[in-house]
């Protein structure tokens, strides 16, 4: 039997697992049908919509001839079991407005015809275990000896932690900086900066970006002023950005993350980053909102045609700042709130442009800044959803030794970006660069591997 669970990560019944079993051949149904091993109330959802099922070692998610299709990490499935496709531990499946994640040991046991292979493994097995229980004594024995002789050797008191939340740091830093012990990794966890987390900013209009994770309230400022308040979090790190512009001033500013009250709850802040943001000179804000009227005609027209959108939108931002007397801007990038080119990007800064024609230049400022930023937050969440999505399909296709395809899956998501500098950009590179996914002939030379595989 080969275990599988299906947990909903979003939905109507986001949060929801759903446990299985599954022998060789057998398939989990999904669909509106009642009978179906998870029924999916959503119109949209065909009666026998898909299915996963386990063969020769492998799940494998597969359509049965729905309306409107299954996404399998982005990427629409041909109709028919026979056309079924891996799924990868973690990845992500979509049937209609629900997002499913697959959740398996990497390695499945088979029963069945596979018996004898079994019975081999179990012999191993039985030989393994008497080898260890003859073991077991003297092997206790030695790791004790040791830990004795490292009491001895080394001073076990503990050191305490510096304190380094005065300390100004410069950008980037990518490790957790906090007070924070639950995180996965080395990286994830830091307690040198339990009051605050300081950073030096330059003259400019500036993009920081970050990701949080805190029990308690935060508050991000710029010197005195509160720029932004953030929600706990404790169990998901949070992307979120921050637009701040230059005061034209000589003096260096400096932007604080910290907790809202004083007291010892974990929090910390991952992956801070700087991005100069350039704008003309000379334009003010109607120049700007025709130029993101226009951008916005042209959504998803060419592969950078997203993140062309996002600058111009981040100009009209800090044009608003400027006007507003403003220092910055903070919004969330929600991986879970889904873009449609198609959702009036167009028509919302049309709005934007009339009502500031008819209703005076500041009279909504805060209003429109706001939904300004709803728009770069939606745009943003859409860029990590794509990247994120080529990352985990590279990754299967490496598993199943088609590097060629893996290959030009990433080169295509460095295409989404004209700033090389982006850090979606950095991390496509990391895997091209590691051998283990992109072998180093074929990313010398993916032209030549690509006829071969042709």
């Amino acid at each position: 039997m080969a275990k599988i669970d299906l947990m909903v990560v979003s939905g109507v019944s986001a949060g929801d697992v759903f446990h299985f079993d599954l022998k060789e051949g057998q398939e989990i149904n999904i669909g509106r049908l009642p009978a179906s091993d998870i029924v999916l109330a959503d119109p949209a959802v065909s009666r026998q919509h898909a299915a996963v099922t386990f063969r020769q070692g492998k799940f494998l998610l597969g359509d049965k001839g729905s309306q409107i299709g299954t996404l399998l990490m982005g990427f629409k499935l041909p109709a028919g079991m026979e056309h079924a496709k891996p799924l990868s531990n973690n990845g992500e499946f979509k049937i209609g407005e629900t997002i499913f994640r697959a959740i398996f040991a990497e390695t499945c046991e088979v029963s069945g015809e596979n018996s004898a292979v079994n019975g081999n493994l179990a012999k191993k097995s039985a030989i393994s275990l008497a080898f260890s229980k003859q073991k077991k004594l003297p092997m206790l024995l030695l790791v004790l000896l040791g830990m004795v002789l490292a009491y001895l050797l080394f001073d076990t008191s503990a050191k305490p932690v510096a304190d380094n939340s005065d300390q100004v740091l410069t950008f980037p830093q990518l490790r957790a900086l906090g007070n924070w012990s639950r995180g996965e990794s080395k990286n994830d966890n830091d307690s040198s900066h339990p009051r605050s987390v300081k950073f030096a900013i330059p003259s400019a209009d500036i993009l920081i970006e970050y990701e949080f994770k805190s029990d308690v309230p935060l508050v991000v400022m710029i010197e005195d002023a509160k720029a932004d308040s953030l929600e706990k979090s404790p169990d998901e790190w949070q992307k979120r950005q921050l637009i701040i512009r230059d005061v034209l001033s000589e003096k260096e500013r400096q932007v604080v993350f910290k907790k809202a009250q004083e007291g010892s709850a974990k929090w910390a802040v991952r992956n801070i980053r700087k991005t100069s943001l350039v704008v003309a000179q000379g334009t003010n804000i109607s120049q700007e909102l025709d130029k993101a009227i226009a951008i916005s005609e042209a959504l998803d027209k060419n592969a950078s045609s997203l993140f062309e959108a996002l600058r111009i939108y981040q100009s009209v931002a800090l044009q608003f700042l400027v006007e507003m007397e403003q220092d910055a801007i903070g919004y969330p990038i929600n991986l879970a709130v889904y873009y449609n080119a198609d959702q009036g990007f167009r028509e919302s800064f049309v709005s934007i442009k009339r009502e500031r024609a008819n209703l005076g230049l500041k009279t909504n400022n805060e209003k429109h800044l706001q939904a300004v930023v709803d728009l770069i937050g939606r745009i943003d969440a859409e860029l990590w959803r794509r990247v994120n999505n080529r990352i985990n399909k590279a990754q299967l296709l490496a598993k199943t030794k088609d590097q060629v395809d893996a290959y030009y899956m990433l080169t295509a998501g460095k295409e989404m970006f004209s700033d090389e500098s982006d850090y979606r950009v950095m991390l496509l590179d990391r895997l091209l660069t590691d051998t283990k996914i992109i072998p180093k002939k074929l990313a010398q030379n993916p032209e030549k591997f690509s006829k071969k595989q042709k």
